[in-house]
């Protein structure tokens, strides 16, 4: 099989250039250290860096000195080398200077790729692909609930430090049914529907980069379900969960005093088979939600049913609990590791906010995703200011809770593509 190799120097290194340059296929990238000593960048070290992109981003990152490119080019047997702006004029030099002085045949073919072209050349490999290697490579996937095209901007440029890793960010975004009702202003009954859905989800694919997973509700009816899948998949959505209730369905973290009627097991189980047979994808997950501590049927129906899922097909399981504490669901993930073929395990810990993403990848748990914070931060955060605008007749007091024009710009930069007009 060909394989291609792309090189940037280390001080260009961005985590877009590797949500670009990850996305493609049969590509490694090389990040080329110009001196010999480790750099650093931020205080940390090169090799810190290349780990935690690595781990975010996948495992076709390679960090080389400049007199090691040949050997690997020689060992991966690289059949193109590609170089853009993200490579130095001196390393370019270097690069096109020695490649006559070591024994390869066939001599690797070695060229300039546009940037933009880069950016297109991501489009070969999806989403889908994209959050079936962070299931494979990362020790827990952590999704955030989006709902419009500005908190997708959030999920995919938010970073943080933490000690051991550097620009600690979200992997993936989930489109909620609760938030994407309420931004409609529509109870979360399973209402809305799905190109009304998908319109939205457009315009936050349309500003993002990163794999996003549907919260499908029940799926519908059966017969529909297939169309969901396949007008999912064709916007290169990563995965559909779908939770096994029945009847008018109501959000399960409401109180006591809603009734929840969990679907029979075949019939789930059917659709999960449909689903399958609808995607046209490999990459394409469709995963089972149980809904059995939320419904009362406690923890041996939970196990049952997960089984029963993933002999239907299923690509992973979440398990839902509407508990102020995780025991119950640490004690599913204990047990699930038993289950034949096992699956992905996916937690929403909204109703026990306490517990660590360290203790639920002790447990087992493969996939976090915080369902709804973005919005529900972002609720109380605009009735203060509305209230305080009509407490006080002006915007002066409400400042406080407001974030400068300047930073909202920001988010959405106006890219600088002087002397591309040209081009086009």
């Amino acid at each position: 099989m060909e394989t291609h190799l792309v090189l940037v120097d280390v001080d260009k290194v961005t985590p877009e250039l590797f949500g670009w340059v990850n996305t493609l296929n049969r590509y490694s990238i090389a990040i080329i250290e110009s001196n010999q000593h480790a750099p650093k960048i931020n205080g940390n070290s090169i090799t810190l860096k290349m780990n935690y992109l690595s781990r975010m981003f996948g495992a076709g990152v390679h960090v080389l000195a400049r007199d090691a490119i040949w050997d690997f080019v020689k060992r991966e047997n690289v059949t193109d080398i590609w170089f853009s702006d993200y490579l130095s004029v001196d390393l370019k030099k270097y690069l096109t200077g020695t490649v006559n002085h070591h024994h390869i045949l066939p001599k690797p073919n070695i060229k300039k790729i546009p940037t933009n072209e880069l950016e297109k050349r991501a489009q070969n490999k999806t989403r889908r692909h994209i959050f079936r290697e962070l299931l494979n490579t990362n020790s827990i996937v952590r999704l955030m609930e989006v709902h419009d095209a500005m908190s997708g901007l959030i999920v995919e440029n938010t970073l943080v430090q933490k000690p051991g890793e550097i620009n600690c960010g979200f992997h993936g975004m989930w489109a909620s049914s609760l938030t994407s009702s309420i931004t409609q202003g529509k109870p979360d009954i399973e209402i809305v529907d799905l190109n009304t859905r998908i319109q939205s989800l457009i315009s936050i694919l349309n500003v993002t980069s990163k794999p996003i997973v549907f919260d499908a509700d029940t799926g519908g009816k059966l017969e529909h379900f297939w169309h969901y899948v396949r007008a999912l998949e064709k916007q290169d959505v990563s995965a559909v969960v779908i939770e096994d209730k029945k009847g008018l369905k109501r959000n399960s973290l409401y109180g006591r005093e809603v009734v929840h009627y969990q679907e029979e097991k075949e019939a789930f189980c059917k659709k999960i088979k449909v689903g399958k047979c609808a995607q046209l994808t490999d990459d394409f997950m469709v995963i089972a939600r149980v809904e059995s501590f939320i419904v009362g049927t406690g923890l041996n129906d939970a196990l049952d049913r997960a089984q029963a899922y993933i002999d239907a097909g299923a690509d992973g399981i979440v398990i839902h609990s509407k508990a102020n504490s995780p025991k119950e669901v640490l004690a599913f993930a204990d047990k699930y590791g038993g289950v034949v073929n096992r699956a992905p395990l996916i937690v929403i810990p909204t109703t026990y906010p306490s517990i660590t993403e360290r203790d639920l990848t002790n447990a087992g748990v493969n996939v976090v995703i915080y369902a709804n914070h973005l919005l529900r931060s972002a609720y109380p955060a605009m009735q203060k200011v509305a209230r305080k605008v009509l407490e006080n007749g002006s915007i002066e007091s409400a400042e406080q809770y407001c974030a400068e024009v300047k930073d909202i710009l920001d988010l959405i930069p106006l890219e600088n593509h002087e002397g591309e007009t040209t081009k086009c």
